[in-house]
């Protein structure tokens, strides 16, 4: 099965209670807002010390653009196995 996914690297803003905040790495005035449960930051340290930058991947249908617009090579349709295959190796589910 395949979908649409947001892959790529982002700057963390803000952790929210339903939805963390990143900007693009690649255009900072574009600020877009994931759904906590379902994105993936490809980081092996999950506990918060985050890097200045590094790549989340998530469903379209869990991220909101709150300002800007994002570059469609950002933009990748996707065969779900690579989503879950990643959540594995990073989350551990």
């Amino acid at each position: 099965m395949y979908a649409d996914f947001f892959e790529g690297e982002v700057v963390f803003v803000k952790q929210g209670f339903f939805r963390a905040s990143y900007c693009l790495l690649d255009d900072p005035t574009t600020m877009i807002g994931v759904k906590n449960g379902t994105h993936v930051r490809k980081i092996f340290d999950q506990t918060g010390r985050f890097p200045p930058s590094f790549e989340i991947i998530a469903p379209m249908a869990a991220v909101k653009v709150k300002r800007g617009q994002i570059p469609s090579y950002y933009i990748k349709h996707l065969d779900h196995s690579y989503y879950i295959n990643l959540r594995q190796q990073y989350l551990g589910h």
